[in-house]
């Protein structure tokens, strides 16, 4: 299997990708990948700085995995986009699983950052292109759509469904047996016993009508 790895992004969560790959994988870095807008430099953190169209040849694809180190922008849009993107040019992906984090599942996707002190139970599955920041609970039987954010300190019950490109904040909880719909903003602190369609947003403020 090919160790070499690009990471696409130029910010801080690049920067935080780069530290857990370079400290806590056997992964080789060999260098960033940025949109032609967003190329102001031929090195980032001391390493080869690319623009997109320059990586899409085979040597590119053929010699490095690739990993999105993109945020949650535009309810994680713009990750969405770019990993279908590569996926159509043929790359293949890497995933950060932080083992300081307790993982009792193999269904895990492409493309996924997940750091320390993550607790994912038995029978849970977590889609392509998701990141699990640190001290989360993923309860038993539970399903993690593709391209969702899931924050700090997030419990999340057994048996729940959260849907594709969901965003969900630091702090909150969610029942088990609940389904959170695609394209959700939860925000922090919110708990959440009731089902949500899809699109909502729900803070603290509105919150009432999902209790």
């Amino acid at each position: 299997m090919n160790k070499n790895l690009l990471i696409f992004g130029n910010t801080e969560l690049a920067e935080v990708s780069y530290f857990y790959f370079d400290k806590f994988s056997d992964y080789n870095i060999k260098g960033f990948v940025v949109d032609e807008e967003y190329f102001d430099s031929k090195k980032f953190l001391g390493k080869n700085n690319y623009v997109t169209s320059e990586i899409t040849n085979n040597n590119f694809k053929n010699d490095n995995n690739i990993f999105l180190a993109i945020g949650y922008s535009k309810n994680n849009l713009i990750r969405t986009e770019k990993y279908n993107y590569f996926k159509k040019s043929g790359f293949n992906f890497a995933s950060f699983i932080s083992d300081k984090s307790s993982i009792f599942t193999n269904l895990i996707g492409e493309n996924c950052f997940i750091l320390e002190d993550n607790t994912i139970q038995p029978f849970t599955s977590v889609g392509n292109n998701t990141i699990l920041w640190s001290g989360n609970h993923i309860g038993h039987h539970s399903k993690i759509g593709n391209n969702c954010f899931i924050s700090s300190h997030v419990v999340i019950s057994g048996n729940c469904i959260v849907g594709d490109n969901t965003f969900i904040g630091v702090n909150s909880s969610i029942a088990d047996r609940t389904n959170i719909g695609k394209s959700c903003f939860i925000g922090m602190g919110v708990n959440i016993t009731k089902d949500i369609d899809d699109e909502a947003k729900v803070t603290i403020k509105n919150n009432s009508q999902y209790l």
